[in-house]
């Protein structure tokens, strides 16, 4: 169990103690990250966000992007946005989700996590950081939401990491049993059933998705043993070689992020009554490999009259082990009965990433 000590934090006055003004806070962790960013943008173009006190759509009062990494990489316009706050910070200070939930009006995004590859290499980092903090945030909304009788709406983005091979000789559905063969995906597993229980006993209001390998990641590579996947299109958009670590035709289901992103605020606005007791929703996805992607880039450069980048092929052991024990084909049945969309080819992801990117 963590140490769920805490220092008793003032807890900002509802929607009623303001006098009838209905305001709510968002909180996003791992907030510089690129898909917080993307929910970012969206929700301060929305404009609101579910009030858990007036159980409705709210203006948004405030955004507070938690994350350890430096301003440098918010974006100016989200910078200038008096309703963003940033909070520099780790998941491994002490009060840390104290100081973030510290209104019972409020909802979370929770995306800060350490990927595959890193968690592989230290468990006990990876168990911290992805269980216990996912913990600690949990437990900080059930304290104001019990205060304030209330339930907190809390979004949490878990992987197909969790399904393991043996998954991989059918098409994985919410209902396939997990049994991760890495500990990225033994984390999110136990993640999911968290997520659940505290849903269940009414601590939280509690969604998920469980989503496969997000592509085109903007930016600079990471640590994910997936991130070939990106690699194959964004180096060689740019005109250089994209370094790919997995053999070309090793398939897994992917999303591009701004269908993943969308479908994130679709089922956080979702009515409580209409999602079931598993709040975990398998993200609906396209099966494709690096070649797949690689050649869209091309078939994009060439029309734009750009250079395209090859590829770097040094296949890596230890990363296709990780990733070949993932489940290769993935079923969002239920998340599409939802209104979730997925993405339609390997050619629709390229040209949503140049679309944003180029």
């Amino acid at each position: 169990a963590g140490d769920l000590t805490r220092p008793r934090v003032h807890v900002e006055a509802t929607h009623e103690q303001r006098g009838g003004e209905e305001m709510v806070k968002v909180v996003i962790t791992g907030g510089l990250g690129f898909l917080g960013m993307e929910v970012a943008k969206r929700l301060l173009a929305r404009g609101s966000a579910w009030s858990p006190v007036a159980r409705k759509l709210a203006p948004i009062t405030q955004i507070a992007l938690f994350d350890a990494a430096p301003a440098s990489l918010m974006p100016t316009e989200v910078a200038a946005d008096p309703r963003v706050r940033l909070v520099p910070g780790s998941v491994s200070e002490p009060g840390w989700a104290a100081e973030l939930v510290n209104t019972p009006d409020v909802g979370v995004f929770h995306f800060a996590s350490m990927m595959s590859g890193n968690s592989e290499a230290d468990f006990d980092s990876a168990w911290s950081v992805n269980v216990l903090a996912q913990r600690s945030l949990l437990e900080e909304l059930r304290r104001v939401g019990g205060e304030a009788a209330c339930a907190p709406r809390f979004f949490f983005t878990s992987s197909t990491a969790c399904l393991g091979s043996e998954a991989s000789g059918e098409c994985a559905t919410d209902l396939t049993k997990l049994v991760p063969e890495g500990t990225y995906g033994y984390t999110k597993a136990v993640c999911e059933l968290m997520l659940n229980e505290y849903s269940r006993r009414g601590f939280v209001d509690g969604r998920g998705l469980r989503l496969p390998v997000v592509v085109v990641r903007p930016g600079a590579p990471n640590a994910a043993a997936t991130g070939a996947y990106s690699n194959c299109v964004r180096e060689p958009l740019a005109g250089k070689a994209g370094s790919v670590i997995l053999p070309m035709d090793l398939k897994m289901p992917v999303t591009s992020y701004q269908v993943a992103a969308d479908n994130m605020l679709t089922l956080m606005e979702l009515e409580s009554e209409k999602l079931h007791l598993d709040r975990m929703y398998m993200q609906p996805s396209l099966t494709t490999d690096c070649a797949e992607l690689h050649a869209a880039a091309q078939k994009l450069a060439t029309e734009r009259g750009l250079a395209c980048g090859g590829i770097e092929l040094e296949i890596n052991p230890v990363a296709t082990k990780i990733v070949g024990g993932m489940a290769s084909a993935t079923d969002g049945a239920r998340a599409h009965a939802l209104g979730l969309k997925g993405d339609e080819s390997a050619e629709s992801i390229v040209r949503l990433y140049a679309r944003d990117n180029l």
